[in-house]
């Protein structure tokens, strides 16, 4: 999401808003300001709180897993399904 897109944030941003930005506010790619109005609503949010502690320890974790290369099944599952979407999207234009 770039940063323009982010503005629809409020300055008092609910749980809902925090969700919508979580990926890019552990990514470090927010601005100062939103970062703060998150981190001052997760200190009254216990949920919110936690959700976020429990997502970056999840990313954290599969970080540390060794890559595994794709079974070829899946992976020849996984190019036709790209293929049909591709080829929804061309018959939309």
């Amino acid at each position: 999401m770039s940063e323009s897109g982010m503005k629809n944030i409020s300055s008092d941003p609910t749980c809902e808003e925090i969700f919508t930005v979580l990926s890019e506010y552990i990514d470090g790619e927010l601005s100062k300001e939103l970062c703060e109005a998150i981190e001052a609503h997760n200190g009254n949010c216990p949920p919110c709180q936690a959700f976020v502690e429990t997502y970056t320890k999840t990313i954290e974790l599969v970080r540390t897993q060794p890559a595994e290369p794709l079974p070829s099944a899946v992976k020849d599952e996984l190019s036709a399904a790209l293929k049909r979407c591709q080829d929804a999207l061309d018959q939309t234009r």
